[in-house]
């Protein structure tokens, strides 16, 4: 919300919110309702997750530009 909302920068906040989603979907960490036996990440885990998978992104939207 900082990055849309206040910072103005819709872009890098659509990019973030990409990013989580995909951390989310491959950690299947932390979730109202996890996979039986799926391991729950740490804070620390989670982020470094969310930012592996902001790289990726970002290589992306490079790729198409």
């Amino acid at each position: 919300m900082m990055l849309r909302l206040t910072l103005n920068r819709p872009e890098d906040a659509d990019l973030l919110e990409k990013a989580v989603d995909t951390a989310l979907a491959q950690a299947q960490g932390p979730r109202i309702s996890p996979k039986p036996g799926a391991r729950k990440l740490s804070t620390a885990e989670m982020g470094d997750a969310v930012l592996s998978a902001l790289e990726k992104v970002v290589g992306k939207e490079r790729e198409h530009a």
